[in-house]
């Protein structure tokens, strides 16, 4: 089967095909969920039964015969760009935006008395007043018909309030909401917007922009460092990627640094390839 998460602002889903023929097999509604761009991680790696991906506050496990929901864990950010990542007998999700922590949004109502200049209770982009209305609007009109209604603002609000900046290790079992029982550890700094954590030999991996590795303990989330400069500044789309004990991450303005796995940041080379690197380079 070949699975293809569609989280978009409106009318999202996973759909499941046959990979021989295309034919549906099954489509579950992801409607909750708003524009996403986690790639999902089929659980377990032996015997595969789930799909687990990452979204809008929460991380969700789909059957892979039917695509009925079996759990999920609340507690991520408004937008989830990172991919999961499994080891040691956990999941690994981290997730970084602007929208979560941000103040609470005005309240619908006082933008309309400030912008809504032919009074239909609606607002444009050039109605909506300097603040949060304008620098959201994009995210905040849903459906792209150039109009932020008021459920549509209300929805935002909630979500902002409930976001949260996080790395979480999960373990992968259980039925309904398991928030309560099934979080091993959770850490709220040194968080990717865009790479993946990296699970290896027994340590997990981040990677903030700007430049900054954070490493941990994979199964109790201790902190063997947090938030130390790689010495190459900038932007990161790609994902670390590991091999013979030494990791990979490369900037967007193009430096591949490469340092030693383990407890301590060593950083062993700084490469300049020359060239703007937005996706993760592969092992051979």
């Amino acid at each position: 089967r070949l699975l293809l998460n569609y989280d978009q602002d409106t009318g999202g889903f996973l759909l499941a095909v046959d990979s021989r023929t295309g034919a549906t097999v099954w489509q579950a509604a992801r409607s909750l969920f708003r524009r996403g761009f986690s790639t999902p991680l089929i659980w377990p790696f032996e015997k595969p039964e789930f799909a687990i991906i990452p979204g809008t506050l929460r991380l969700t496990a789909y059957a892979l015969a039917d695509g009925t929901e079996r759990w999920s864990i609340r507690g991520l950010p408004n937008e989830m760009v990172a991919s999961p990542v499994a080891g040691a007998g956990l999941i690994f999700v981290a997730g970084w935006t602007h929208g979560a922590g941000v103040p609470k949004l005005p309240l619908f109502s006082a933008l309309l008395e400030q912008g809504d200049k032919n009074n239909d209770g609606k607002l444009t982009r050039e109605e909506a007043p300097s603040g949060p209305a304008k620098q959201q609007f994009i995210y905040t009109d849903a459906d792209k018909d150039g109009l932020v209604t008021r459920s549509e603002w209300e929805s935002i609000a909630g979500i902002f309030e409930q976001s949260q900046n996080v790395v979480l290790a999960v373990r992968p079992d259980g039925n309904g909401d398991v928030t309560g029982t099934h979080v091993a550890w959770r850490q709220k700094r040194g968080l990717p917007y865009v790479p993946s954590p990296l699970f290896y030999e027994g340590r997990i991996y981040l990677v903030k922009n700007g430049g900054l590795a954070s490493c941990f303990e994979a199964t109790t989330g201790k902190v063997c460092y947090q938030e130390e400069r790689l010495g190459a500044v900038g932007d990161y789309y790609a994902s670390a990627v590991a091999a013979n004990g030494k990791i990979c991450v490369v900037s967007q303005p193009g430096v591949a640094v490469i340092y030693r796995a383990g407890d301590t940041l060593e950083v062993l080379a700084r490469n300049p390839l020359g060239d703007r690197v937005m996706a993760t380079p592969a092992i051979v």
